[in-house]
């Protein structure tokens, strides 16, 4: 492997079959890698002289395309592309999309046996994201000795770059480890400083699809984790409205005492009858 520089991919692929997600695998690795070339290239030698990984691209007709093509007595530039890059010794990645199965050593001719032993990735068109991210790890591990390529708009002598750097980095890293509520974390620091890229390879949607999965899963085991618990200020509150019963027994109520006259009605009464008998006496004269 070649040091000090980017890491060169080189995407080996039929226009036949798997050309559109070949194309969205380019897309992805260029934010990380050097993209070299593509099946288009005439001279397979020439294309591949300064790649370090080659990745197969394998879609569901490329055996059948291979073997029709092997019939005809076309030129297969696949073919004459992934014989060249192992008698270069280049690393070869299998990448298996449109739901495709690694080619078995029946299946190849004797220049390409090897390919039946490699260890393939698998990109699928639902899972993008994820399986993209796993095959940029793969060629990571695979080929340590070559740099991750570096950000145009990277510079060491700034501070905010370089937290930025930091965080993509951390984000990276809890991603592989499977810690997805530091990458959400760390994503939310990321975003607050408006990088041009604050979601490296998509991990902070992964984090939050992965996360929104485990609640989903907590919830189906335990619905009861899905009752909102009331607000223990609350429930304190609404007693405070309430009086405190007391523990003694309760007494009856007295009905209280009847209101006596009082002593300015007595002789208003008196002079009222006075009155009556003085009138009766008369009338009857």
């Amino acid at each position: 492997m070649k040091t000090g520089r980017v890491t060169r991919v080189y995407l080996s692929y039929r226009r036949e079959d798997g050309e559109h997600m070949a194309q969205q695998i380019a897309e992805r690795l260029t934010g990380h890698f050097e993209v070299v070339g593509d099946a288009s290239a005439v001279e397979p030698e020439n294309a591949l002289v300064e790649a370090d990984v080659v990745l197969a691209v394998i879609g569901a007709r490329w055996t059948d395309i291979r073997r029709q093509q092997g019939l005809d007595g076309s030129p297969d530039a696949v073919t004459a592309e992934l014989v060249a890059a192992f008698r270069r010794g280049l690393l070869v990645i299998p990448v298996l999309v449109d739901g495709a199965g690694l080619p078995s050593r029946s299946e190849l001719p004797e220049p390409l046996a090897e390919l039946a032993g490699k260890r393939a990735v698998i990109v699928g068109t639902d899972s993008f994201t994820s399986d993209s991210f796993q095959l940029i790890s793969e060629i990571e591990r695979r080929a340590p000795k070559v740099r991750r390529k570096s950000s145009s708009l990277e510079n060491k002598d700034d501070p905010r770059q370089r937290r930025i750097t930091e965080l993509q980095d951390g984000i990276r890293t809890a991603a592989e480890a499977g810690d997805w509520q530091t990458v959400l974390n760390l994503g939310s620091e990321l975003s607050s400083l408006r990088p041009p890229s604050d979601d490296p390879e998509g991990l902070v949607t992964m984090a939050r699809q992965r996360l929104a999965e485990a609640r989903r899963r907590r919830l189906n085991s335990n619905p009861d984790l899905d009752i909102d618990t009331p607000d223990p200020r609350a429930l304190r509150d609404a007693n405070d409205e309430v009086e405190p019963m007391s523990s003694s027994p309760v007494k009856p109520v007295e009905a209280p005492p009847p209101r006596r006259m009082t002593s300015s009605v007595l002789p208003f009464m008196v002079l009222v009858l006075l009155i009556l008998v003085v009138v009766l006496v008369v009338v009857t004269i």
